[in-house]
């Protein structure tokens, strides 16, 4: 069974570092509700044009930074490695991960997830959400 960490209006939006710090609204990847995401999914399992790859993903404990109107604010902080089959891995990306969750039927789920990541340029695999 599928677990269900989001609210059905939750969004998840991706930022170059450069730009979240001057403000600047272009996300390079946007989910704007649980079918969206539900959609990368579907991507990701039945893309068929790709090289076999590994992905690891180094993640650290969530960091609660406070509650704000019924909102908790929090952050985790992950490193991604990955590899093509057959070569070695590399450190592909180091993205913080901001969220804000509601209580909703007892259990927290996400309202907004923000991933800022800090390379210049955006790797093709960008299907897999950072």
């Amino acid at each position: 069974m599928a677990r269900n960490f989001s609210s059905n209006n939750a969004s998840t939006r991706s930022f170059r570092a450069r730009n979240f710090e001057r403000g600047l609204p272009l996300a390079t990847w946007l989910c704007e509700s649980k079918g969206y995401l539900a959609d990368r999914v579907t991507a990701i399992r039945k893309t068929a044009v790709y090289a076999p790859r590994y992905v690891r993903r180094m993640v650290s404990g969530f960091r609660v930074l406070g509650w704000k109107g019924g909102m908790l604010d929090g952050a985790r902080e992950l490193c991604r490695a990955r590899g093509r089959c057959r070569t070695s891995s590399r450190e592909s990306s180091t993205p913080v991960n901001i969220g804000q969750a509601r209580r909703s039927g007892g259990r927290l789920k996400f309202k907004e997830k923000l991933c800022i990541f800090d390379s210049l340029l955006v790797p093709n695999s960008l299907i897999y959400p950072l």
